[in-house]
């Protein structure tokens, strides 16, 4: 579908609503007078209980490639930074034509849902990893007379949705710190769970795994039950993995990195800190078949596969063990005299 030049903000709000109701979103709205600038939004009438987000439409030095940056309202956005991250030698404000040209709307109703309706988009979107340290954020919904409010979890879902080129962005990386949770964590660990699983909710077409629907209440009552540990980096938790000794073995669950520090080792170090802490034991772990890159990692530490299982239509587990390495001190040999 090709939006048509000019369309009205009520209009394509409604498109908004559309595809959230399509995909099975929840999300709040709240119609308010229009908001133009930073500080009209810092000086809003009404009270909103989300962390509002601002949008940064930008270009590189050649005008050959341009993003949209949504990131907290009261964060200051590092340009430098991003342009690092982003292998750019400078990143500048785009204009109000290409604006216009690319996302077909105007300053003051900049949102990542902008694309929602378009047909296609050169436009990247950067979406601010803190995103995910909110229990909920706010946007417009391609009017500035409204915000949505919207989980963290379900911002993949919407731009996978809508066909288009994203990533999560991560500044200022310090090595990840590994430690034992607590239980004032788990509300942070159960939003990382929700961004961590959105790729294997779209490998497997399906959105109500577990790791996705598991309440406070329920990793309240599972954290009790196991070891859980937390990766730390900047002051927020980037990965977690939990363990709890059963008859079989060690069973190793819910290893998790966030998006933008996967394939950078967290995993691995998460896994081989936890084996640690059961030392001499049999592990065991599961996966989905179709989830290579996990396969992949869990047979570069040593596991290896015993059994299939059928768990739902479209849905085989493999499941994964490692024998437990017992060494032996090499006694001195003594020479006699």
């Amino acid at each position: 579908m090709r939006m048509k030049q000019n369309e009205s903000g009520k209009v394509r709000q409604e498109r908004v609503y559309a595809l959230l109701d399509r995909l099975g979103i929840e999300y709040g709205k709240i119609d308010h007078p229009p908001i133009f600038t930073q500080a009209d939004s810092e000086l809003r009438p009404v009270q909103i209980d989300a962390v509002i987000f601002k949008n940064l439409f930008l270009r590189n030095k050649d005008k050959s490639r341009y993003y949209l940056y949504s990131l907290p309202l009261t964060k200051r956005a590092d340009l430098t930074a991003v342009a690092k991250a982003l292998g750019e030698t400078r990143l500048s404000f785009g204009d109000e034509d290409a604006l216009n040209e690319k996302l077909n709307i105007q300053h003051g109703a900049v949102s990542f849902l902008n694309v929602v309706g378009i047909e296609r988009t050169d436009v990247i979107l950067l979406i601010d990893s803190a995103a995910f340290g909110c229990d909920k954020i706010g946007v417009h919904p391609n009017d500035n007379t409204a915000t949505v409010i919207l989980q963290p979890q379900d911002i993949q879902k919407i731009l996978d949705a809508c066909g288009v080129e994203y990533r999560f962005l991560a500044l200022e990386r310090c090595e990840p710190v590994i430690s034992k949770a607590q239980e004032e964590d788990i509300a942070e660990i159960l939003r990382l769970q929700y961004a961590a699983y959105q790729s294997e909710a779209v490998l497997y077409n399906n959105d109500s795994i577990q790791p996705l629907t598991q309440t406070l209440e329920q990793a309240i009552e599972e954290f009790r039950e196991s070891i859980v540990l937390k990766a730390v980096s900047d002051g927020a938790i980037i990965g977690s993995v939990r363990a709890c000794e059963k008859q079989e073995g060690v069973y190793i669950g819910k290893l998790m990195v966030f998006p933008e520090y996967q394939n950078q080792g967290v995993g691995k170090r998460l896994l081989q800190t936890i084996e640690r802490r059961f030392h001499g034991k049999r592990y065991w772990l599961f996966t989905g078949a179709k989830s290579e890159k996990n396969l992949a990692l869990y047979e570069k530490c040593g596991y290896k596969r015993f059994k299939t299982e059928e768990a739902a239509p479209g849905l085989t587990l493999v499941y994964m063990e490692k024998q437990a390495v017992h060494v032996r001190k090499n006694r001195k040999a003594v020479t006699p005299e």
